[in-house]
């Protein structure tokens, strides 16, 4: 008997598994090589010991020792696999993996269980570090913020983390999956093309194309793609990182705008300059001529027609001037409430009958700072242009409130400061504007209109004004629906301030004081000379600052006043003034100019203490100025 279970115990020791035999009350009866290696310790020490006090953690202990009764009492299936740490000698634990069987009596009680068990702790530390892997991966592609997506070559999204999702527009992944991204491309040959890029360079770094969201928006990115290719060298996967650039794209295509602007403004203040000294020498000369003849006389008439064209064409170098932000303003704290309120009888015999007009003002309304005849001018071109948008009538809504632009909205304007502002909506339901239209609608002659019906001035000078007035303003627009512009104002602490009453002109416009003209322009300087000669003045004439000076170091007049251009070669208006100053404290000057300078006016206002008079200017224009001045 003795031998018999020696052949037995013999062949439990070369099975590779350990065979563990329990008796009802969880004592060891039997244990096999394979056990005692693992668990280390002898055969002896192991057998007569109760397993689950000596083996188990104390964690797992009565959760095993239950189920250990309900096996007994049959009521756990035993078909499958259980598994449980197990202690060894020296305090590690192994993962075992257990297959058990009921051993019975000859009479059917049982007796005990029979176990293997398989020690897969080797196989469960390879398992939780492929998972801990694969979480690092997941958490790194869902928490990625480039859109990371696999899809296949007939457009099927196979695999996209959430930032591709919300890129997109997407709800969920699985949403993602039963859409095709040929909707995403522009067109279907743009698509085509990526494709023929990719199959001929395997791979596209920073690759920059324009789709579109589920919504249909635009939208720009940069994106890495790499093909996968099977044995017959097609295309059978293609994985991608993409970025949306398109808030960088919108800000570099409104920094080119800005540039675009600048550099047109600078031309057309430069084009004003010239053409107002060309303006005040026509007009000038007209204006003398004019007062020269009789008007029954057969050249009055032609003359006059001559001056009313200079007049005209002096209204559009203003526009351009308010354009290129060069014009000087007089602006004071005011509410637009009051400011349309004034307004809204006009505007509605501009507009005509058939045209609604509709008009939603703010209760308490922020004051702004600009110049009113300004703000009103903006207010009549943008009701022109929203009239001659609805030949067939319709509705134009006015419509002011206060907002206050947080960090976000400053971020989707883009260039916008944040604070307070007053808002200034004007909207029409008119015919609308295509996105080429409204790229172009502030530059200066751009116009929609038929020949002979507009200028293409109107709204570059509405831009103007609202610019030098420290604003913004914004158009939305699209065919068939209608235009709105958005013009936002800083909102200014100081109460609204009365109009000031207009100087009172002299009781004479003669005078015999001596005066200094300062000009580079010589046909301005000629005129200038003949107008204020004729009423009295006695003037002396330079073409620059240097011979200027030149002439007030001779001292040989007593001069009362200095008429001097702004800008001139080597010396501006304002630098001879100072150094005139030095020789000749009491002088007084008047400055003229085709376009305003930082050198008298600061953010568009005439500093303080500044004489100024515009080109062109007319004969009256002239010597009631200089009489004023003379007589401050």
């Amino acid at each position: 008997m003795a031998s018999e279970k020696g052949s037995v115990q013999n062949y439990l020791d070369i099975a590779a598994v350990i065979l563990l035999v329990l008796k009802p009350d969880g004592t060891v009866s039997l244990i096999n090589k394979k056990g005692c290696q693992i668990l280390g310790y002898s055969e002896a020490e192991i057998v007569g010991k109760n397993w689950f006090n000596l083996f188990l953690p104390l964690t797992i202990r009565e959760r095993v020792m239950a189920a250990f009764q309900k096996i007994l009492n049959g009521e756990i299936d035993l078909s499958g696999t259980f598994e449980n740490p197990v202690l060894t000698r020296d305090g590690s634990e192994r993962i075992i993996a257990w297959n058990n069987a009921l051993i019975h009596d000859p009479k059917g009680l049982v007796t005990g269980t029979v176990s293997s068990g398989q020690d897969i702790t080797e196989r469960k530390h390879a398992e939780e570090e492929l998972r801990r892997s694969e979480e690092k991966y997941r958490s790194f592609v869902e928490d990625d913020l480039t859109g990371d997506y696999i899809s296949s070559p007939d457009g099927r999204i196979l695999f996209c983390n959430p930032a591709f999702l919300q890129i997109f527009g997407f709800e969920s992944l699985e949403q993602a999956q039963n859409f095709n991204v040929l909707s995403l491309y522009p067109s279907a040959e743009k698509r085509q093309q990526l494709l023929a890029e990719l199959m001929a360079k395997k791979k596209l770094e920073k690759y920059e194309m324009e789709l579109r969201r589920l919504d249909g928006t635009p939208l720009h990115v940069v994106a890495n793609i790499i093909g996968r290719f099977n044995e017959q060298g097609k295309l059978s996967e293609m994985k991608g990182y993409l970025y949306d650039i398109t808030q960088h794209k919108r800000m570099e295509e409104q920094f080119w705008q800005a540039q675009k602007m600048e550099a047109v403004g600078r031309l057309a203040g430069g084009v004003a300059h010239d053409f107002n000294n060309l303006l005040s020498v026509i007009n000038g000369y007209s204006d003398l001529a004019i007062h020269r003849l009789s008007p029954d006389d057969a050249l009055h008439k032609d003359l006059s027609l001559i001056l009313q064209a200079g007049k005209k064409a002096e209204a559009l170098t203003r526009q351009l001037l308010a354009f290129s932000r060069r014009q000087v303003m007089q602006p004071r704290t005011l509410n637009l409430n009051s400011l349309i309120e004034e307004l809204e009888k006009i505007l509605r015999r501009l507009i005509g009958e058939d045209i609604e007009l509709v008009i939603k003002k703010s209760f308490r309304l922020g004051a702004v700072k600009a110049d009113p005849t300004q703000i009103e001018q903006v207010l009549m071109n943008l009701a022109v242009n929203s009239r001659d948008a609805m030949p067939k009538g319709g509705s134009l809504l006015i419509e002011t409130r206060n907002v206050n632009l947080s960090n976000g909205m400053v971020h989707e304007r883009v260039t916008m400061e944040p604070g307070a502002y007053v808002l200034l909506v004007v909207s029409d339901t008119g015919v609308g504007m295509d996105a080429g239209t409204r790229a172009n609608i502030f530059e200066p002659f751009f116009t929609t209109k038929e020949k002979g019906k507009g200028t293409g001035l109107g709204l570059s000078t509405v831009y103007g004004i609202i610019k030098q007035s420290g604003g913004y303003i914004w158009v939305y627009s699209e065919p068939g629906k209608g235009t709105t512009f958005k013009i936002y104002l800083p909102q200014v602490k100081e109460e609204e301030e009365e109009e000031t009453t207009a100087e009172a002109p002299p009781e004479t416009l003669r005078g015999n004081e001596t005066i200094l003209l300062v000009e580079d322009d010589p046909d301005v300087r000629e005129v200038a000379e003949v107008i204020l000669s004729q009423y009295g003045y006695q003037v002396i004439k330079a073409g620059n600052g240097a011979e200027a000076l030149q002439l007030v170091k001779k001292n040989d007049h007593d001069t009362q006043l200095m008429i001097t251009d702004v800008v001139m070669p080597g010396m501006s208006g304002r630098e001879l003034a100072e150094q005139v100053a030095r020789l000749q404290k009491n002088i007084k000057v008047l400055y003229i100019s085709g376009y305003t300078d930082d050198a008298i006016v600061q953010r568009g206002m005439l500093k303080s203490g500044i004489m100024y008079l515009p080109k062109p200017f007319n004969i009256e224009d002239l010597v009631t100025k200089v009489r004023q001045v003379l007589d401050t």
